[in-house]
C-alpha cells in the first residue's frame, strides 16, 4: 500500500488529531508553541482572504439557483418567513438580555464598552488572554515577514485608494494573484482553441 500524502492530509482524524496535539501543546509546552505562531498565523490570513469571496460566491450561487427552480416562491416565501422569525428572536434576546442585566451596567462600565465598540483601529480583533502574553523574539523571523505579504482583507486592501496606501508586501500579493488570473485566463483560451 502505497502512502497518499494528500489523503492523510485531508483525513478528519489527521485534523482531530493536530487539533488535540494543539491544545496539549500550548497548555504543556507554551514556549516551544510559539515557535509555531507565524505558520498559524499564515494560516488564519490566508482563510481571511479567502472567507469574504467565498461566501460572496456561495450565496450568490445559491440564490440564483434558488430562483431558477420553478415553484421556488414558496421556499422563497419560507426563507423569508425564517429569516425574519429569527432576527426578531435574536433582538427579543438581546432586549431580554439588556433589561435583565441592565442594573449590574454602571457608566463607567458603560463607558468602557462604549469606547471598546467606537475604536475604529481596533476593529474586531479584541484581544482577550488569561495568561500573560509570551515575550517577542528579538530577530526578525521569515515567516512572520511572509504573513505581512498576505492582507487579512482583501477587499479593505483593494479599496484602500492608491498604492501609497497599501502595504508593499500586499500590493505585491495583489499583483501575483492579477499575474496568476491572466496566466490562467491566457492557458484556457488556448486549449479551448485547440
Amino acid at each position: 500500500m502505497k502512502f497518499n500524502l494528500k489523503s492523510f492530509l485531508t483525513s478528519p482524524w489527521t485534523i482531530l488529531g493536530a487539533i488535540i496535539a494543539g491544545i496539549l501543546g500550548g497548555v504543556y509546552a507554551p514556549a516551544a508553541s510559539m515557535n509555531f505562531e507565524s505558520v498559524g498565523g499564515i494560516y488564519i490570513s490566508l482563510l481571511k482572504v479567502v472567507v469574504i469571496p467565498f461566501l460572496l460566491a456561495t450565496i450568490l450561487v445559491g440564490v440564483i439557483s434558488l430562483l431558477q427552480k420553478e415553484g421556488s416562491a414558496s421556499m422563497i416565501r419560507k426563507i423569508i418567513i425564517g429569516f425574519v422569525s429569527s432576527m426578531f428572536i435574536a433582538a427579543v434576546i438581546g432586549v431580554g438580555t439588556v433589561a435583565l442585566t441592565g442594573s449590574e451596567m454602571t457608566p463607567v462600565k458603560q463607558a468602557q464598552l462604549g469606547s471598546i465598540v467606537n475604536d475604529k483601529e481596533s476593529g474586531s480583533d479584541l484581544n482577550v488572554t488569561l495568561k500573560d502574553p509570551m515575550p517577542k523574539a528579538a530577530h526578525v523571523d521569515p515567516m512572520q515577514m511572509a504573513q505581512k505579504f498576505i492582507p487579512e482583507n482583501i477587499f479593505n486592501t483593494l479599496a484602500a485608494g492608491g498604492v501609497e496606501k497599501r502595504s508593499t508586501g500586499q500590493y505585491q500579493y495583489l499583483q501575483v494573484l492579477k499575474l496568476l488570473s491572466t496566466v490562467c485566463t491566457i492557458s484556457n483560451d488556448q486549449q479551448s482553441s485547440w
